[in-house]
């Protein structure tokens, strides 16, 4: 008889057997249709990694398995467009793997269909160049592409990048004709990065997020911008010149746009060129793209002599100007000496303001530059323009108004060359000399009635005028909706800064008057007033609150285009904590430190027991060294809202002497009694527990 060790080998031995004729069923199936594998570093010819445009070829392999180009490549355009959408679905999800068994793509094509979809979606800067794939050998047919990622970059990043690209899009209007829309976010990319000397970045999401690249980063962003307002823009490169630019088609013509040649090292930051804008290939050939080599997607083999682009923005105003140009609606202007000419982008016509001509004097010198340095820029639908110390406005009638001059003390430190708006902030930048460094930079706000809403409460709660960042702060909040003029006018009035002025009932009043209803305190309104606050009938929050939803305060609101709001008083809660000032420490509450119980217990940070525990172990409280008759007595009214009885107050007292309670368990005892818990509900306050 076999043991059972012997009986369990043997069924064992037997799926072992079988085991091994499926694998091997399995082997010969797999040998039959084996797949082999080949790879690439594609980083020579995609842009983002520093490469260069090249489709004119196709990949051979090597004794190793990795590929290299050498021969011509020709693909039908269907099945390259239908792999190419495939491609990019996958990458956009950063999915692993690629199956692309079904279009008969053979593996000498991948290349080139795979730095297309990269170099075509500067999206994509988050793919890494290399790529390895699976395929039949007996047919070339790749059946999988196998991507690789760039893992320093998040999915956080991606989401940033398509954020900053809405944010750019979103200062486009729509109804602009698109020369004005390319001309405005060429001006843009120019002003808003900067070429990277240490030629390390050379992606879109580099020039756009980061605010540095080369020129294929500027390049793959340009593109970038091009590609959302649905305008055909391809990239060109050169190997002799290690440059790459961009060509534009609109309305059936093509035109070639340096944007990194618009912007030279040497320059400031706010320098925006227009020799590299809008050209033909006389013109950019001109300028220093002087070579013959010249490849992109459009034209794969010779698009030097196959793509000579259109002269007609060639010689257009925008031209010789060298900073970013102002658009109001359709309209742009160009400063040329004492006039501004507006041209309109939609129709092609023009119209000459005259404007302030001003002197730029060498620093600490009486003589001055025969040129002008003035710079214009378009905000809140006029434009404005500068002399060396002056700002002015020129509206679209030709109205001009001098809205600024610089303070001695600017004057001091330099002349006015350069502007730029952002929002509706006016930045303006003083130098020594031009295009040297920026000597300093400050803020000339357009105000709005939003502005002067928050202007109004700094003037009249905290007397004096606004800090920058405050205003541009409140004045966020309120345009968002994050806040209403309620919430704002409760922000101010009960403010640290106003609550350390400490002021009187009448004080008070008399705020709240000037800042909800726009004027001085009647007589017979301020009395009413001060006998409600005087007597306790109500609290300042609860007149507060009366202000704020007056008819008076709601014009206001409606005046300035903000929406009122309602008024949360905290009149229960304040009473709460004035017991504990005017009964534990025996004197009245300073407006500061009120409010800030007040406020732990609103936003529930605090409970009843933990304001009773803080007030009889202040030090101001503890300073006074009470007895302990007295101090049960304070527990009685402040706790229990009540005289002690004389059975009760001598039972305490004598717990006391006799050291068989503390006074902190004493005053836990009170708290957790039916009488306090009462008195909390009805201040609508969370008791609590030591």
């Amino acid at each position: 008889m076999k043991s059972r060790f012997q009986r369990i080998l043997g069924v064992s031995m037997k799926m072992l057997a079988v085991c091994v004729l499926l694998f091997g069923a399995s082997m010969r199936a797999t040998a039959a249709g084996a797949l082999e594998h080949g790879s690439a570093d594609l980083s020579e010819y995609i842009l983002q990694s520093g490469g260069f445009c090249d489709y004119t070829y196709e990949m051979q392999a090597e004794e190793d398995g990795r590929y290299t180009a050498e021969a011509p490549l020709y693909l039908a355009p269907g099945d390259e467009e239908s792999v190419k959408a495939i491609i990019l679905n996958a990458l956009q999800q950063r999915q692993e793997s690629i199956r692309i068994a079904s279009y008969g793509i053979q593996q000498t094509s991948v290349y080139a269909i795979y730095t297309k979809v990269i170099n075509e979606h500067p999206e994509l800067f988050y793919v890494n160049t290399y790529l390895s794939w699976s395929y039949n050998p007996s047919s070339g047919n790749v059946t999988t592409l196998y991507p690789s990622y760039d893992e320093t970059y998040t999915d956080e990043d991606v989401t940033l990048f398509n954020h900053t690209v809405a944010e750019i899009i979103s200062g486009v209007d729509a109804s602009w004709p698109a020369i004005e829309k390319i001309l405005y976010l060429h001006d843009y990319l120019v002003t808003n990065a900067e070429y990277d000397t240490t030629y390390s970045r050379y992606n879109a999401y580099n020039a756009l997020v980061e605010g540095s690249s080369v020129c294929q980063g500027y390049s793959l962003a340009f593109k970038c911008l091009m590609n959302q307002i649905g305008v055909g823009c391809d990239i060109v490169t050169s190997q002799e010149l290690r440059h790459a630019w961009n060509l534009i088609e609109l309305g059936g013509e093509y035109f070639y746009v340096d944007a990194t040649w618009d912007d030279p090292l040497g320059c400031n930051d706010l320098y925006c060129g227009h020799t590299n804008f809008m050209v033909d290939r006389s013109d950019i050939i001109a300028m220093g793209h002087d070579s013959t080599d010249w490849v992109c997607k459009i034209s794969t083999a010779d698009a030097y002599n196959s793509i000579p682009g259109s002269a007609r923005y060639n010689d257009f105003f925008w031209k010789s100007v060298r900073t970013a140009i102002p658009l109001v609606g359709t309209k742009a202007g160009v400063l040329q000496g004492d006039k501004m000419r507006v041209y309109d982008l939609a129709d092609g016509t023009y119209v000459d303001h005259k404007i302030t001509k001003g002197k730029w004097y060498c620093w600490n010198s009486s003589s001055y530059y025969r040129d002008s340095y003035a710079s214009a820029v378009a905000c809140e639908g006029a434009f404005y323009y500068n002399t060396s110390t002056e700002i002015y406005c020129l509206e679209l009638d030709g109205t001009n108004t001098l809205v600024y001059t610089l303070s001695d003390e600017e004057q001091e430190i330099g002349y006015l060359y350069a502007m730029q708006c952002v929002g509706r902030n006016i930045y303006y930048f003083l130098q020594t000399e031009p295009y040297g460094d920026f000597t300093g930079v400050a803020l000339l706000r357009m105000i709005t009635p939003v502005d002067e809403f928050v202007i109004r409460m700094y003037q009249q709660c905290l007397s004096r005028e606004p800090d920058t960042d405050g205003l541009l702060g409140w004045t966020e909040q309120l345009e968002s909706g994050r806040m209403n003029g309620a919430q704002v006018a409760e922000a101010f009035v009960f403010s640290d800064e106003m609550l350390s002025k400490n002021l009187s009932d009448e004080a008070f009043v008399k705020v709240l008057y000037r800042a909800m209803m726009g004027r001085e305190a009647d007589a017979a309104g301020l009395a009413g007033w001060l006998k409600e606050l005087t007597n306790d009938y109500s609290t300042r929050s609860e007149v507060t609150k009366a202000f704020v939803e007056s008819s008076e305060f709601t014009g206001i609101c409606s005046a300035y285009g903000i929406v009122r709001g309602d008024f949360a008083a905290s009149g229960d809660i304040e009473r709460f904590v004035s017991r504990f000032y005017t009964i534990c420490l025996g004197r009245p509450a300073d407006q500061k430190g009120l409010w800030g119980w007040v406020g732990q217990l609103k936003n529930r940070q605090m409970n009843g027991a933990q304001i009773a525990e803080a007030f009889f172990f202040s030090a101001e409280f503890t300073d006074k060294n009470v007895s302990d008759e007295a101090y049960v007595d304070l527990l009685y009214r402040t706790i229990l809202g009540r005289e002690a009885d004389a059975d009760g107050r001598s039972g305490w007292v004598e717990q006391l002497m006799s050291r068989r309670m503390t006074r902190r368990d004493m005053l836990g005892a009170f708290i957790v009694s039916d009488e306090f818990t009462r008195l909390c509900a009805g201040y609508g306050i969370e008791r609590g527990s030591l």
